[in-house]
């Protein structure tokens, strides 16, 4: 998961969360219109389910403070929000039970919609701070870390005014401290007043304003950053036709991920996907589509060019095996099709590019690793003969980009000319609304309100 999709999910649970506005009634709490059993020990279960997941998505929110703030001057907003998020936040001292939400109770639906809405964000905190954190905040950029500040200033807003809200729940460990030194928690089952929460709410909000007063739109790159799902093998056996070639050379493509192969493999990969290109070449041309009939000609050549320098290579060490027989594979099944649609087309013609991208990676990393060799002449043997006689034998060569440079050259040029990614739009928009909303904006609170009456929970 990105930091784009994390937090985008979490302005999504967020925003429902600040739609419900009675929660102490969506726990099981009385309430004063309606005649129910209330259950003491499952309000209590709940409220104390709620305080936990708050501590998991308030702890993301700290560290993502402290990679975007601490190369900051102590005086500047994001230094005095880190300091009062550290000294705002939950203890794990102070929790019910004295401890985070376990891997159960994270795991496990919960059976109100505003306890399991904070079960949610804090798999989705737990997930990106666990998983994708390391990846996000490596080597941030001024004007990403920029947007993550925002961002958090946002979260923390949204959960101090959820936090006001749960002030009657059983038990409830109110944030923030007192301005006048008092602790927060001193009487945590009083309604909250205006000097426990001021200091937290006033440095987070002045961090915003600062942070969204300086938002480049190069800082929204920040999104594409994190983990991102690892592409499967398609199980075998294959179907017949271009569906089975298509799901066989992906399966081969991805088997290069694994490593560079050896020398004879990487031949006879290269000469097999010029021949493969020939047939599609010939399929598209049948089809009536000259764009492609040209582009899979013009890969054909790539290969045979490339299939050329390497006739003499030589190198035993590497991967192999798979990949050769799922290439094997693939081109049984091409040989077996007879016509083509556009939307096949562009299939193969996707899977094609990625195998170029896989090849070209493959050559460079087996000549980083000096696993390939080029013929450079013969020098005598170390082992004398019949007489005493030491014979000629052939002399190798590491290739390097001195040694045989073509080789690189050649398969730089299969790498597929692929646009940079964007951030999405939708990522952007979804901070806007959310700014607004949790800054108070009456418009947002009205959209927000009537979102709330076709809330559909969805599981993490």
């Amino acid at each position: 998961m990105t930091y784009g999709q994390s937090s985008s999910e979490l302005r999504r649970i967020l925003t429902d969360l600040l739609a419900m506005r009675y929660p102490y009634f969506a726990i099981g709490g009385p309430h004063p219109h309606r005649r129910e059993n209330v259950d003491p020990e499952a309000v209590q279960f709940r409220a104390d389910h709620v305080q936990r997941y708050r501590a998991v998505l308030w702890r993301y929110l700290v560290d993502l403070t402290r990679a975007a703030a601490n190369d900051r001057p102590k005086q500047e907003p994001p230094r005095r929000m880190l300091r009062w998020l550290e000294a705002g936040g939950p203890s794990i001292e102070t929790l019910p039970g004295a401890r985070l939400a376990d891997p159960w109770e994270m795991g496990t639906r919960r059976d109100t919609p505003f306890v399991e809405l904070w079960r949610q964000a804090a798999c989705t905190a737990f997930t990106a701070r666990e998983r994708d954190l390391t990846i996000v905040i490596d080597r941030l950029l001024a004007p990403q870390k920029i947007v993550v500040l925002k961002d958090v200033a946002d979260f923390a807003t949204a959960i101090v005014q959820l936090d006001d809200r749960c002030s009657r729940f059983p038990g409830w460990r109110h944030l923030g401290r007192s301005t006048t030194g008092a602790s927060s928690r001193a009487h945590p089952s009083r309604p909250r007043t205006t000097g426990r929460v001021v200091g937290l709410l006033a440095n987070v909000r002045n961090c915003a304003r600062w942070a969204d007063a300086r938002i480049e739109p190069s800082g929204y790159e920040i999104d594409l950053r994190g983990a991102h799902p690892r592409p499967m093998l398609t199980p075998r056996p294959h179907p017949d036709g271009v569906e089975g070639a298509i799901a066989a050379l992906r399966n081969a493509a991805l088997y290069l991920t694994a490593g560079a192969p050896s020398a004879s493999v990487l031949r006879t990969l290269v000469r097999l996907h010029g021949e493969i290109s020939v047939t599609a070449s010939q399929l598209a041309g049948a089809a009536g589509d000259i764009r492609f009939a040209r582009a899979f000609a013009d890969r054909s050549e790539r290969y045979r060019q490339l299939f050329d320098e390497l006739i003499n290579l030589a190198g035993t060490l590497g991967t192999g095996p798979q990949v050769l027989d799922e290439v094997h594979v693939g081109m049984e099944r091409m040989n077996g099709v007879s016509q083509l649609s556009t939307a096949q087309l562009e299939r193969l013609s996707a899977v094609f590019r990625f195998t170029d991208d896989r090849v070209s990676w493959a050559v460079h990393r087996g000549v980083a690793k000096h696993l390939y060799f080029a013929p450079a002449g013969t020098q005598l043997g170390t082992v004398p003969g019949p007489g005493g006689i030491r014979r000629c034998v052939p002399r190798h060569v590491a290739v390097t980009k001195d040694v045989h440079p073509r080789i690189l050259v050649l398969a730089t040029d299969l790498r597929p000319e692929v646009a940079a990614p964007e951030p999405s739009r939708s990522h952007v928009r979804s901070r806007l609304r959310f700014a607004e909303l949790v800054n108070g904006s009456s418009n947002a609170v009205q959209r927000s309100r009537a979102q709330a009456s076709s809330l559909a929970l969805s599981t993490s």
